[in-house]
């Protein structure tokens, strides 16, 4: 279950709103990243589709391009696109997730987001593990893993092989939102996928208590992209590979630290287009896109504490480069799009001993630099047009934390942050938008004020959040179904988390998670200004009662969340209603032998419904995962 202690060295970051999400026993059923992440206060989850379909992150109603996603603290949030699809970062090498909301830790020098989540690997597997996995829709999954030492160190490896038909059922509305006479069920068709990941880390710790590391992720994935509901494609594919590599060294205790990183990724979609034989494609305006990605990251960390302070400086700097070819298409251009970060960051932490009080203050610039050679992606792009080569942004954020008694703590929060446009939004050409190479950089402010109150087995905490975003990147249409990003004005989320822990006895527990959450248009335009944000739901529960006993155990989850609308303007034919699933898990494990096996059961009532943007879920699935490692917990 998500857990919102503090995580390591989360002790410099008083007044902040972090949850912790333990992942390390995930490799023993059939989960990822969104299913781990999903009942975590503040946090919404866009999925596209079943499991293995794109997936994105809401948190406290800022968009997935204001979440900045992080595998190992290298980022995964790139120049040429600032949305990460969870889906594509399996989760079976993972120790914990990391929940930053609302402000960018001093850890990581690099801003540029509202919000951050941190994925951290293991890397002291102490032995073999395996694991088998088959289900619903012609679901597979096979994982081994083991550790061992190398070289003076630890070597800890793992590798993931998963595929799907994808072919559930769901309700066709032919287009046709307000009439359900023309429905029909049918399968999902295109919706196959196919991935592989490899994931090797070395570590070796000093004499001195310095530690070094090494770390190696490759991923791999093959898919077909059906599209919406209505109007499948029968032939539209995406292959990507990406591979990251980092080298990092950590002093004795943690107060110095520096890490290099290596992004590699290719993307090859093809979306074929056939009059004669009916084939439409998913509407892209070329056939053919091939695209390249690469990037540097470094970045390096000091602490020093004395005399009841803490501070803290980071440096990064990143080169990425992005470039896109459109083999036989005469619509398009090609040509390479540049941008070097670079970072700095100070902190300061004040402990009041005789209040029992903690005080920090923090300071941030990043200054940007873009290069844009060749033609843009749009032929209608200029040189003339190109955007500004150079923006800056200095941002600071002010915590309070007081222990105002043993089992009673309060917190309070203030941070203002900076969200520069993606090369997607200046020179996008997908198909459903246009470019737009003069959007400006989002800027805005959070702050959120909180308190965590524990008992006996019980702990509750509370938080109230107000998001205020400037300058906000929204997609307006400015034609006939075609969008354009515009930097439209204001934008304001505001809203209580809630995270109940019930320890009722020793063997069973109780989670509720429960966001309520306004986000409203503030902009200029008469037509968009107080209405609903896109897909931010009012009110969003998870549930979960646990039962532990020796040999076995279970869960029963269950989920809410209330009904949103899919466009600015808030039409109610465009209005998704809010809808409950529930499912269930239960283990068997016998003690001492690592063996285990897992059941888990989805979306039990078989409640039909489309998700984001009328991409339809499945229904009821079931998946069965038999493992065997060091021990059935781990």
């Amino acid at each position: 279950m998500p857990s919102s202690e503090a995580p390591d060295g989360a002790a410099a970051e008083p007044g902040a709103a972090v949850s912790v999400v333990p992942a390390r026993a995930s490799w023993r059923g059939y989960r990822g990243l969104p299913e781990i992440l999903r009942h975590t206060t503040g946090v919404h989850i866009h999925h596209l589709g079943g499991r293995e379909d794109m997936a994105t992150m809401v948190v406290r109603g800022a968009a997935a391009s204001r979440v900045k996603i992080l595998l190992d603290g290298i980022a995964l949030t790139r120049a040429d696109r600032n949305t990460v699809n969870l889906a594509d970062i399996p989760i079976d090498n993972v120790e914990r997730i990391e929940i930053y909301k609302g402000f960018i830790p001093s850890a990581f020098a690099a801003g540029g987001a509202e919000s951050a989540v941190n994925i951290i690997t293991r890397t002291d597997d102490a032995g073999p593990r395996a694991a088998f996995s088959f289900g619903s829709f012609g679901t597979q999954r096979l994982y081994a893993g083991t550790g061992g030492t190398l070289a003076g160190g630890h070597l800890s490896t793992g590798l993931g092989l998963r595929n799907s038909d994808g072919n559930f059922r769901y309700t066709d509305d032919n287009g046709t939102e307000a009439f359900a006479g023309d429905d029909r069920r049918r399968d999902r068709e295109n919706n196959d996928y196919r991935s592989l990941d490899l994931r090797a880390a070395w570590r070796r710790d000093a004499a001195d208590g310095s530690r070094l590391s090494v770390t190696e992720n490759f991923f791999h994935k093959d898919e077909g992209l059906p599209g919406l509901g209505s109007n499948e494609s029968s032939v539209a594919r995406l292959r990507m590979t990406r591979n990251i590599a980092s080298l990092a060294w950590e002093s004795a205790g943690g107060e110095r630290r520096a890490q290099l990183g290596m992004t590699l990724r290719r993307e090859r979609l093809s979306d074929p287009k056939n009059a004669t034989s009916g084939i439409t494609g998913i509407g892209l305006p070329y056939e053919l896109e091939t695209g390249t990605t690469m990037a540097a990251d470094a970045s390096t960390h000091w602490r020093r504490s004395g005399g009841g302070h803490l501070l803290d400086l980071g440096l990064a700097a990143a080169f990425e480069r992005f470039r896109s070819r459109y083999p036989g298409s005469t619509t398009s251009g090609s040509g390479a799009q540049q941008r070097l970060r670079s970072s700095v960051v100070m902190s300061d932490e004040l402990h009041v001993a005789a209040l029992d009080l903690d005080l920090t203050a923090q300071l941030r610039h990043e200054t940007l630099w873009n290069r844009f050679d060749g033609q843009a992606l749009l032929p209608t792009v200029t040189g003339n047009d190109m955007p500004s080569s150079r923006a800056r942004s200095t941002d600071a954020r002010i915590g309070v934390h007081w222990q105002a008694g043993p089992q009673l703590a309060l917190r309070a929060d203030l941070a203002t942050y900076f969200r520069p446009p993606s090369f997607a939004e200046l020179f996008g050409n997908d198909g459903f938008s246009v470019a737009n190479p003069q959007l400006g950089p989002e800027t805005g402010t959070t702050h959120h004020v909180g308190m965590v109150a524990e008992l006996y087995r019980s702990r509750l905490e509370w938080s109230y959040f107000d998001n205020d975003t400037d300058d906000m990147i929204l997609f307006v249409q400015t034609g006939a179904r075609v969008a354009k990003p515009l930097n439209i004005g204001r934008a304001r989320s505001r809203g209580h988390e809630f995270d109940l822990r019930l320890g009722l006895s020793r063997e069973i527990g109780l989670a509720l998670a429960y966001t309520q959450q306004r986000s409203t248009n503030l902009s200029p335009f008469p037509d968009y200004r107080g209405k609903d944000l896109p897909g931010r739901s009012e009110q969003q529960l998870h549930a979960t009662i646990t039962l532990e006993r020796p040999g076995w155990d279970a869960a029963w989850t269950s989920s809410h969340r209330g009904a949103f609308y899919l466009d600015q303007a808030n039409n109610p034919v465009r209005r998704v209603p809010g809808h409950w699933t529930h499912g269930a898990r239960i283990g068997l494990g016998r003690a001492g032998s690592g063996l285990r096996i897992d059941l888990e059961l989805d979306n039990l009532g078989d409640e039909q419904y489309a998700d984001e943007y009328g991409f339809p879920v499945p229904g009821r699935a079931l998946y069965v995962t038999l493992s065997v490692g060091p021990s059935p917990r781990s």
